[in-house]
């Protein structure tokens, strides 16, 4: 997703980043590299995980 949206800007777009940089006058914070691979885990885990009855009693059902 990341390499997708700013590929164009940033050549380790879609890498996990090991240095500080700014977002120069776009206001778009960035994380600090030491907490990115975390925070991606903690922000898309939940994408990943299967959908909950409770919140979507008729989720779609996946076809052979």
């Amino acid at each position: 997703m990341h390499r997708k949206l700013v590929g164009d800007l940033y050549e380790w777009a879609g890498e996990l980043r090991t240095t500080e940089t700014q977002a120069m006058g776009t206001g778009v914070a960035h994380c600090c590299p030491e907490f990115i691979e975390a925070f991606s885990k903690e922000v898309f885990g939940g994408i990943a995980a299967p959908a909950d009855p409770a919140i979507m009693p008729s989720a779609p059902k996946h076809r052979a």
